[in-house]
């Protein structure tokens, strides 16, 4: 997902389903994704951000928090995920 800034497209975290691989990891909405297994997300379309977080073994990423600015690394792991629905 991208968003437009004044230096170009950046990669947005848009939405995060509860008790998923990213929710549990601490990935919440409008975080901003910087890398993606050592890949600069700035200026990715969105199809490739979606290849990337979808390797059969995971992903290594790297992303700023919005509520603090804080940049934090994580591996997320593939796995099959049924969320609730209610």
């Amino acid at each position: 997902v991208r968003r437009l800034n004044a230096s170009g497209y950046f990669a947005s975290v848009q939405a995060v389903i509860d008790g998923g691989p990213a929710a549990r990891q601490g990935v919440a909405p409008d975080d901003t994704l910087l890398a993606i297994d050592g890949t600069p997300a700035n200026g990715l379309r969105p199809t490739s951000v979606w290849a990337r977080l979808r390797p059969l073994d995971g992903a290594l990423l790297r992303w700023r928090r919005r509520s603090d600015s804080r940049e934090r690394e994580t591996a997320l792991e593939r796995e099959r995920f049924f969320p609730r629905l209610s």
